[in-house]
């Protein structure tokens, strides 16, 4: 067996992936207690937790729900669709 060296190990890019990383857990605790067998839970359950989770409103998209982001990016692409070239 080789010894694990240093380059095996991936590196965060950024404290914010470390910021992200540590809160996801803690925000899981409210659906799941700490140490529970997720095969408890049925389908329709994690769907749920799942929707949960990402109607959460986000700093990084200006504290707006991934939904209302993904909604403000498809106006603006269709309004600047509409208008006429000058070339």
């Amino acid at each position: 067996m080789q010894p694990i060296t240093r380059s095996q190990y991936g590196r965060r890019c950024r404290a914010a992936d470390s910021r992200r990383d540590f809160r996801t857990p803690h925000l899981l605790r409210q659906y799941f207690p700490k140490g529970q067998d997720l095969s408890h839970y049925g389908p329709d359950y994690l769907a749920f937790v799942s929707a949960q989770m990402n109607r959460r409103p986000r700093k990084t998209l200006g504290w707006l729900r991934p939904s209302q982001a993904l909604q403000r990016l498809l106006s603006d692409t269709s309004q600047s669709a509409n208008v006429a070239s000058t070339d």
